[in-house]
């Protein structure tokens, strides 16, 4: 991310890009730790991530850009530590878009790969199970509000979803 940022002005001598390249380099491993501490503070705060401020809670999708593995650790201890739960996180990180009337919905055409690179969404399936088995069709939830249950009611759908089809492909 941050390397990114700079880069963004580093064009034409290439000992300048490097110094920019090498600026955002140092500049990773602080502001990884800076994230950590700040959604560690959240977590240890609230019941939920969906109670963070909309403010924060999108700096979510930054730290995701410069430090995926580290986000990924987070995400993976916080339900560990008996913080978060782990079907609140998955659906707190599906991605909604404003209407024209201003209502935050869940989007109905994202690419959700994305969730598979945070989580292993074998294992939440596995450990989600009977909320996994009651989901209704994925279909069902889409372009719809974008509520704290409509979100775990999406996410579980999901899981199903993606649970049916590996078993669909599986060989026999």
């Amino acid at each position: 991310m941050a390397r990114h940022l700079l880069a963004a002005d580093a064009v034409g001598d290439q000992r300048v890009v490097d110094k920019h390249n090498q600026l955002a380099n140092a500049m990773s491993g602080p502001l990884a730790h800076l994230y950590s501490r700040h959604f560690d503070r959240w977590a240890g705060s609230t019941a939920t991530p969906f109670e963070i401020p909309a403010e924060d809670a999108s700096l979510i999708w930054l730290w995701r850009e410069f430090d995926s593995d580290g986000l990924r650790e987070f995400l993976r201890s916080a339900p560990a530590k008996n913080q978060w739960s782990l079907l609140d996180e998955i659906a707190w990180l599906i991605p909604v878009v404003i209407s024209s009337a201003q209502v935050s919905r869940i989007s109905r055409y994202d690419d959700l790969d994305y969730l598979a690179k945070l989580f292993d969404l074998g294992d939440a399936a596995v450990a989600l199970n009977e909320e996994v088995e009651n989901a209704g069709a994925l279909e069902n939830y889409r372009d719809i509000e974008a509520t704290p249950e409509n979100g775990r009611a999406f996410a579980l759908a999901l899981l199903k979803y993606r649970r049916d089809g590996e078993r669909m492909l599986a060989p026999n």
